[in-house]
Order: C-alpha cells, then sequence, then structure tokens
C-alpha cells in the first residue's frame, strides 16, 4: 500500500506543474523496486504542495531532503530538476536529470527537457543525442527533428558544421514533410546552399519555402534577388513585384527591381518611380541613395532631352538656311 500511495502521489505533479503553467509537465518516471522511506515520502509530498503554490525555492529544499534520505528516490529527482529549471539554475537541472536518466526509464518528454536546457548551456551534442533519445521513444515529436536543425544552424561555423546542418534540414523535411516548421527549413536551407555558392539548390529551396508560406513578402524578395543574379531577368521582376504586391512599403524589394530596372533593362522612367518609392519607405536604410539615384537619372533624362531639343533646332536651322 506505502509503494501505490507515493506512486500515486508522484503523478499528482503532473496535474500541479500544469497548473502553474511550468515548461513543461512532469512526468511518471517508472516503477522504482525499493520504495523511499516514510520521512523521505513525507517530504515529497510537502515539496509538491510548495511547487503548487509556486513556492518554488522551498519545494527545491524539500525534494532535497527526500533524496538526503533516499538517493534513489527517482521522482524527487527528476522533479527537482524540473524545480531547478524553473528557478532558472540550469547547470543543477541538468545534473539532476542526467541522474534521473540513470536511475530508471523515464519517457520521451524528460530527454526532451534535457536536451533543451542542455541546448540553453550550449552543449549541442549532448543536447542532439536527448533528442534522439526522445525520438526513439516518441516518434511524433516530429518537431525535434527541425529542432536539430536548427540549434546546429545556430551554431555552425565551420563549411563541416554547415554541411551538417543542411543535412539535418533535409532529414527533418523527408520526415515531417507537412510540419509547420517545413516552410523556415526551406528558407534556411536555401541561404546556406546559397553561401555555399549553389545557386541552383538555393532557388529550388526558395521555390519551395514560396509554396509552403506563399504571401511571405521576404521569401518572394530573396527569390528576386536569386534569379537576378542568375540572370533570369523578367522571373526576377516577376518575384519583387510579387513582394511590393504582399507588402507595402517595401523599400528594398523596390530598390532592387529600379536596380533591375536602370541597369538591366534601361527603363529609366520605371526605375525613377522604383527608386522614389524605395525612398519613400521610412524604414528603408538606403533611402537617401535612392532618392539620389532617382534625382540623378532625372537630371540626366532633362539633358538628354535639352540636347536633343538643340539638337533639333539645329537641325531645323540648317534646313532653313539651305
Amino acid at each position: 500500500m506505502k509503494n501505490r500511495t507515493w506512486i500515486s502521489k508522484m503523478v499528482l505533479i503532473m496535474g500541479i506543474l500544469s497548473i502553474l503553467r511550468l515548461p513543461v509537465k512532469a512526468q511518471e518516471v517508472g516503477e522504482i523496486s525499493v520504495p523511499p522511506p516514510a520521512a523521505a515520502v513525507e517530504l515529497y509530498n510537502a515539496g509538491l504542495e510548495l511547487a503548487g503554490s509556486q513556492q518554488f525555492a522551498e519545494a527545491s529544499l524539500k525534494f532535497e531532503e527526500a533524496l538526503a534520505l533516499a538517493p534513489t528516490f527517482t521522482a524527487a529527482r527528476y522533479n527537482l530538476g524540473l524545480i531547478y529549471r524553473q528557478l532558472g539554475e540550469k547547470e543543477k537541472a541538468v545534473e539532476e536529470l542526467q541522474q534521473s536518466l540513470s536511475g530508471a526509464p523515464q519517457p520521451a518528454m524528460a530527454h526532451r527537457i534535457l536536451g533543451e536546457l542542455l541546448a540553453d548551456l550550449v552543449r549541442i551534442d549532448e543536447a542532439i543525442e536527448q533528442y534522439e533519445a526522445a525520438l526513439s521513444l516518441d516518434e511524433t515529436q516530429t518537431d525535434l527533428h527541425y529542432a536539430i536543425a536548427t540549434l546546429l544552424h545556430r551554431h555552425a561555423k565551420t563549411k563541416e558544421d554547415k554541411q551538417r546542418t543542411i543535412e539535418a534540414y533535409e532529414a527533418a523535411i523527408e520526415k515531417a514533410p507537412r510540419h509547420s516548421s517545413a516552410r523556415s527549413a526551406y528558407s534556411s536551407l536555401a541561404q546556406l546552399y546559397y553561401h555555399a555558392g549553389d545557386k541552383e539548390k538555393a532557388l529550388h529551396n526558395y521555390d519551395m519555402a514560396c509554396r509552403y508560406d506563399a504571401s511571405n513578402a521576404d521569401l518572394h524578395y530573396n527569390r528576386g534577388v536569386l534569379l537576378n543574379q542568375m540572370s533570369r531577368i523578367q522571373d526576377a521582376v516577376d518575384a519583387l513585384k510579387t513582394s511590393i504586391e504582399l507588402e507595402s512599403p517595401n523599400g528594398k524589394a523596390q530598390y532592387a527591381l529600379a536596380e533591375i530596372y536602370y541597369s538591366k533593362l534601361h527603363m529609366d522612367e520605371k526605375a525613377i518611380d522604383a527608386y522614389e518609392a524605395a525612398a519613400a519607405d521610412p524604414h528603408f536604410s538606403k533611402a537617401t541613395q535612392a532618392r539620389d539615384h532617382a534625382k540623378m537619372i532625372k537630371e540626366y533624362l532633362e539633358k538628354k532631352r535639352e540636347a536633343e531639343a538643340e539638337a533639333d533646332a539645329a537641325m531645323e536651322e540648317g534646313d532653313g538656311s539651305q
């Protein structure tokens, strides 16, 4: 009966932590062959009550006292780790959760929590190991595939790191193509391939990202800039126009479009309009430059018209003298 009593109390923490909205719910951590002594269970229950009233520091003391009496009391150690996490003591939380994992089998969420803490502490490979352990226990946590790739991306420095990141994103998309994170994964892959010098693969991933999130102006802008670099001028113009239609004002897309009109298509009037639209965006960092470009083209066109008028006048005068 004692064994059942403390196990039921152990499950109770799930409800308490859920009410308090801690980062995750505590979980039952598996059967323990030897029940902890009654005094340890009493301290453990007192810790639950304190946690229930959000007295986390006091709750941690009760769990610590329970563990002093029963070091193998895995439920107390597990929940102490969660309390430490709530208190912001991440190193202590990692230590307790690692010990609880070695003390008894635990559900996927325990590995996930530990992985998140290790990620916060920039212990990347250890975090990924815990995420993979969570996935091996619960394959429905498909967001962890993307979490692994994002973690690698955030800390990628070398060429090898970036290749590993690419492989992780592609694996995530393969395993969970319908996940809400797929769009950002395609966008990240596009950037990674672009910086690796593979513009074709970068474009493919921007195309896929736009399919998943057709209303994202930034994606169409990035795609337009890339298409311009690939000399696919009309496609670039279309992509930039789409970006402008989706977001207004949109200085950076207007500026990129103006550059194409001026430098590639030699459509000066359209270039002026686009530069002026870019300059009208109060958040665009190159507004002054855009305004200067528009002014320069206007002055050029005015001088050109004056020169043409003078040439016409001279021709008429020559015809008259004959």
